[in-house]
């Protein structure tokens, strides 16, 4: 789901040439395009500041693949891609991503509390085992339950959907 902006468009200083550049925000962060003549020129995570001598006296700061952004084409490309991503970080797309980042955590930090029981147990531990309420682990939970107590509609959201794709997948 990426969200495409206006296009910012422009003539070469010859005049051979129509260039054109935006940005797309997505679950990935912000990609910048670009295009020549109509043909994608190139979709960079950030454009490139590697600019050779000549261009930069010309005024050149940045380039997308090699289509070059002037102060004034990169400046309103980063308004534009810090408004973009400000607005999509309050999207329900990306609060579900955010609430899935923490369910990974704590995913990860119960497999490093197994993880440790097993050495420990490989190892003959005298002591006994180690439990699964690691300080980890508790941060993790308490992250996601803050979380789902500040937006009770993304968990909902998420159960309708479980739910949805259930009765999809039930036999009639």
């Amino acid at each position: 789901m990426n969200e495409k902006v206006e296009k910012l468009t422009w003539i070469s200083a010859d005049g051979k040439h129509q260039l054109a550049a935006w940005i797309e925000i997505g679950f990935g962060g912000a990609n910048w395009c670009a295009e020549l003549d109509g043909h994608i020129e190139g979709r960079v995570y950030a454009p490139s500041t590697n600019i050779p001598v000549e261009a930069r006296k010309a005024g050149i700061v940045a380039a997308i693949g090699r289509v070059a952004l002037s102060v004034e084409r990169y400046e309103a490309l980063l308004a534009e891609a810090a408004r973009l991503e400000a607005e999509y970080a309050k999207s329900s797309a990306a609060l579900k991503a955010k609430r899935e980042r923490l369910c990974n955590a704590l995913r990860g930090s119960l497999e490093d509390a197994r993880d440790a029981r097993e050495a420990a147990f490989e190892a003959d531990c005298v002591h006994g085992l180690p439990g699964y309420d690691t300080p980890a682990v508790s941060e993790a939970q308490q992250a996601l339950a803050e979380f789902d107590a500040a937006h009770p509609e993304i968990v909902a959201a998420i159960e309708a959907e479980k739910d949805a794709a259930a009765a999809r997948n039930r036999w009639r």
